[in-house]
């Protein structure tokens, strides 16, 4: 499906590294609880996985929960030397260690096939959707933020899935398990472990408070220098013929600079934030220790209850950090899945696929068409004409006139608000989509090609062609000697769009891809306006052997390849004009006659 691509910017970077996501720009969903539901909707069969998961998870925390306890009691025991229970206690010990790696590695395991699978799923559906919505579609919405919908947006989600599912399971376990353990062992020292919680919490914000902006600057900064390479990258010819490379790289340098100084104050500022929760940690394991200390004296707790609260106190603030962390990173993630979940509610083109199935003639007639993009202004208005089977037809006029949109409702690349077009007899509406479209060939103006070989675009509408067919339609593009002439002829790999050949060359493959497919109609949509007169004869001469017979449209700029069409159609406001053939139009003296005049 031919499409005009308009190349614009829409990088959304989420998250820089793990301080980023904490206080980066908080990127939350619009619509939280419908996301996140359809989101679990996505898991399907992906549930007794998820399940086991779970109890995994529950496993191999549990474990780790109980190994402060058992240390604790060990130290009681070599205390108290009783010889028998500190060899049982090093075996339960061990036996924890062991119960907890296997299943938490079981669980991450698992999680990862969880998480590639829904991604897949996802993609697969995406992808699918992208297939079946308008053209309008991709008209009115910029491809650098599909694509970031394809790659960013799907990638939060797979990391979450991944990364934090495991976390955040594992993180709610163990500080309820904590808390239960601590309170079952003294509440006394229970209650100094609690009230480390909201001065972290204090510490976050403040720090969170100044980060958050720089962060804000510093992925705003690396946005603006991935577009200024991408523009250098693209329009390095045109940097070079004006001789503006200095004052690309000095506005590189800024960037750059403006990057580094944000980036630098960020990680300064978010760095300070282990240190001073590592003072905080080690005040309350001081407090405890003291604290405990006194209580051993006392003969209300033992010693090993002392090193037990302070590896449960270690265990409690831990996860609290990784929540917070898991609850950015889940926010973005479900952002991300809701902007994919928006393509995908996109409404679909609707797409007759039980209609009429037959090989086209090439009679088409349009009867009063109107067509626009929205209801507020029509492109094109009462465009009525009749062509007979075999002929060419031209559609000339002024940029904007409704050339390209007049042959992309007949192709239905959409679909017209009034009046009626009929091919053989037939209303356009009424045949199957896919078997009617296969019936057209396609050169553009900007002729696209392909990553692959030269023969596997030639053969792009007709993937069973053999070679010597392939080389037959070449040889009628007029094409066949100059791909010889290339190191590995037909086998030659293409790269993106095919930019290691010429926009001639290129062209003239477009045309040996159209001959190939041996259309009914041909639509040829100002195929010569951008190569120079030695190549535009090439492609002229090859159009016309191909126009032979089959009805084809052309909208040309250079009017002198079109004098010999059977109909000229002068398109302007939207509105035919004028029309009828060279002769007639010239006698007529009108707009058709001041354009040659001009040319």
């Amino acid at each position: 499906m031919p499409q005009q691509y308009k190349q614009k910017n829409d990088e959304k970077n989420i998250g820089i590294n793990r301080a980023a996501a904490r206080f980066g720009s908080k990127i939350k969903p619009r619509n939280l609880k419908e996301t996140v539901l359809r989101l679990l909707k996505t898991f399907g069969n992906q549930k007794l996985l998820l399940c086991i998961v779970i109890i995994s998870v529950f496993i191999s925390t549990g474990a780790s929960l109980f190994v402060p306890l058992t240390i604790g009691k060990l130290i009681d025991f070599i205390s108290y030397k009783l010889l028998d229970k500190i060899n049982l206690y090093i075996l339960i010990l061990l036996g924890l260690y062991i119960l907890s790696a296997f299943f938490n590695w079981f669980s991450e395991f698992l999680v990862a096939k969880i998480s590639q699978n829904i991604v897949s799923k996802l993609r697969r559906e995406l992808f699918y959707q992208l297939e079946k919505l308008p053209l309008k579609y991709f008209e009115e919405n910029p491809h650098g933020d599909i694509m970031s919908r394809f790659t960013n947006d799907l990638e939060a989600v797979s990391s979450v899935v991944s990364q934090s599912t495991i976390t955040l399971f594992s993180s709610v376990i163990t500080v309820i398990g904590s808390i239960v353990i601590m309170i079952n062992l003294n509440f006394i020292l229970t209650i100094v472990v609690m009230f480390s919680v909201p001065c972290i919490v204090l510490l976050s914000k403040i720090i969170a408070k100044k980060t958050v902006s720089l962060f804000k600057g510093q992925q705003k900064s690396i946005g603006a220098i991935n577009s200024m390479v991408e523009e250098s990258v693209n329009g390095l010819d045109i940097i070079q013929s004006y001789n503006q490379e200095e004052h690309i790289l000095q506005q590189f340098k800024k960037a750059n600079e403006d990057a580094f100084i944000y980036g630098k104050s960020a990680q300064i500022w978010s760095g300070l934030l282990m240190p001073l929760m590592n003072v905080i940690n080690n005040f309350t394991f001081a407090i405890i220790a003291f604290l405990g200390g006194y209580l051993a004296i006392q003969g209300i707790i033992t010693i090993g209850i002392i090193a037990s609260f302070i590896a449960y106190s270690r265990q409690f603030i831990r996860p609290l950090n990784e929540l917070a962390f898991t609850y950015n990173s889940l926010m973005a993630a479900i952002a991300g899945a809701e902007r994919v979940f928006e393509i995908l509610d996109e409404a679909i083109e609707k797409r007759n696929t039980d209609g009429l199935v037959k090989p086209l003639k090439g009679s088409v007639s349009f009867e009063k068409v109107s067509f626009g993009y929205d209801s507020k202004q029509k492109v094109l208005k009462d465009i009525s004409f009749n062509i007979s089977k075999g002929q060419k037809i031209a559609i000339v006029g002024p940029t904007g006139a409704g050339k390209t949109t007049m042959v992309n409702i007949l192709t239905k690349f959409y679909s017209h608000n009034e009046g009626n077009i009929i091919v053989d007899d037939v209303d356009i509406k009424d045949y199957e989509y896919s078997s009617y479209l296969k019936q057209f060939g396609i050169v553009l103006q900007d002729s696209y090609l392909f990553s692959g070989t030269i023969l596997e675009n030639i053969r792009y509408g007709q993937p069973k062609a053999t070679k010597e067919e392939v080389y037959e339609a070449a040889k009628f593009a007029m094409v066949h000697e100059i791909i010889m002439k290339l190191p590995k002829q037909y086998d030659t790999k293409l790269t993106y769009g095919g930019l290691n050949l010429s926009h001639g060359e290129r062209q003239l493959i477009t045309i040996a891809r159209a001959v190939l497919a041996n259309p009914s109609i041909l639509i040829l949509d100002e195929a010569t306006s951008s190569v120079d007169l030695k190549t535009e004869k090439q492609i002229t001469q090859a159009m016309r052997r191909i126009m032979e017979e089959r009805t084809s449209f052309v909208i040309a700029h250079r009017l002198s390849t079109i004098k010999d069409a059977d109909l000229i159609l002068v398109l302007q406001d939207g509105q035919i004009t004028e029309q009828g053939n060279h002769e007639n139009l010239m006698k007529k003296n009108g707009f058709y006659a001041k354009m040659i005049l001009y040319q």
